[in-house]
Formats: C-alpha cells, structure tokens, sequence
C-alpha cells in the first residue's frame, strides 16, 4: 500500500507560470552558511539531512529538521539559509520553479 504524507503546500501569488523544474542535491558543510541572496523563482526544498536555518527579510529565523520543506518565494531576499550544526553536514534537495523570464537559479547580494 501507498503510504502518502503531506510535506508543505506553497502558494504562488504572483502568477507565477512553471515552464521547467530543475532539482538538485546541495549539501552545506559543518557551520556552511549560504550568504544574503535571492532567487528569481520559488524554490521548494526538503531537508534530507541534518537541519538548516532560514531567515527571510523582516522574518524570524526558523529552524527545519529532517523531512521539513522549507519555501522561498521568488524575488525575496534570504538572510540565511545556513547549516544549524557546527559537526555535520545538512543535506536538502532544492526544487526551482523557473518561469520562462528565470535566468539564475541564484543571485548573491552583498
């Protein structure tokens, strides 16, 4: 028997049409932090491993553990989306919902 568990349901409010779905395997170091960012898409990611950090602009910083997803709406900056351990590695996979107009997968901001 199929055993089928809800993991999250995201809005896209800004009519976002999906024409592609890239999905990768990241995997943040001990301590890793991403660095202040931004996606043109909205991104779905599903902790695998470990746990990670996430704070967006004029958010709280929450904390996702193992079979969490964590959702990051396009054009919204992300103060951190950083390993929350010091000893192991976290490990999630990220989906983006790229749009016909998404270039980057990620843009980096100082």
């Amino acid at each position: 028997m199929v055993d089928r568990a809800p993991l999250g349901t995201y809005n896209l409010t800004d009519g976002q049409i999906v024409d592609l779905v890239e999905v990768q395997r990241i995997t943040l170091p001990p301590g890793g932090k991403t660095g202040l960012h931004r996606h043109t898409c909205p991104v779905v990611s599903f902790v695998v491993e470990g746990s990670v950090t996430v704070q967006l602009l004029g958010e709280a910083p929450h904390t996702f553990t193992a079979g969490q997803t964590v959702f990051e709406p396009a054009d919204t900056t992300v103060q951190c989306f950083d390993n929350a351990s010091d000893t192991a590695p976290a490990i999630f996979i990220a989906t983006y919902l790229l749009g016909s107009q998404d270039r980057e997968l990620i843009h980096m901001l100082e």
